[in-house]
């Protein structure tokens, strides 16, 4: 379990940066904060379901 919770925590933090720099750097518009969300949550619900699967 502590692997698994520090693998998710990886995986947001990466895609926090992403995000981040998607934003400040002007790719993406502050309109598109709803759907990076979205992409986000999918993105950690199929990264709980792969660890869940993988045990």
């Amino acid at each position: 379990m502590p692997k698994t919770h520090f693998r998710l925590h990886q995986i947001g933090s990466l895609v926090l940066r992403l995000g981040l720099f998607a934003r400040m750097s002007g790719y993406a518009a502050e309109s598109a904060a709803g759907p990076m969300l979205a992409i986000l949550i999918g993105a950690i619900r199929w990264t709980v379901n792969l660890a869940a699967k993988a045990r």
